[in-house]
């Protein structure tokens, strides 16, 4: 698939953000976004087409990687979740970097290292949601009567940014 000219950019960012301004769910928005990029294609923006084959693309890696984990064999772990045998693995093919579901089995001492460091950056932002959220939740409890986050901080007088830059302190 080819990039995408900066003009070309342009116009798929506009739909994006028309998207997002009319639609609230992630549903809603796909279809949105399916059926706006559909409307392009129909007027001969080249550009709609290259979008489309991109998010078509992205979706069947996640059929496939979906298909793949639900087929494959299944253990319990320590706490008791049932967890899938196959993991991703960093592969070099062609020269061109990639992942693929493999079997555990199948893992070098590499592809184990590589999924510990992946792990623990994945752990490491979760980390960072939680604390974001503890603090916009201690914002909340400061003003009881605010109904969403937005509320709170016009309470505050702060923004977002100020308010978790100053609860980071």
């Amino acid at each position: 698939m080819r990039a995408l000219s900066m003009e070309e950019r342009a116009e798929l960012d506009a739909l994006l953000d028309e998207v997002l301004s009319q639609h609230s769910t992630t549903g809603d928005r796909a279809h949105a976004l399916i059926a706006g990029l559909e409307d392009a294609i129909q007027a001969h923006r080249g550009w709609a087409l290259e979008a489309l084959k991109e998010l078509a693309y992205t979706g069947a890696q996640r059929a496939v990687k979906r298909h793949a984990r639900k087929n494959a064999a299944r253990l319990a772990t320590k706490s008791g979740r049932d967890k899938t045998t196959i993991a991703g693995r960093l592969v070099v093919i062609d020269g061109a970097k990639a992942y693929e579901q493999a079997e555990l089995t199948l893992f070098s001492r590499d592809d184990l290292d590589n999924m510990v460091r992946r792990s623990a950056r994945q752990i490491s932002a979760e980390g960072e949601n939680i604390s974001i959220a503890k603090h916009l939740l201690a914002l909340l409890d400061k003003h009881p009567s605010a109904t969403t986050v937005a509320d709170a901080l016009r309470a505050e007088g702060t923004t977002i940014e100020g308010w978790l830059e100053a609860s980071a302190a």
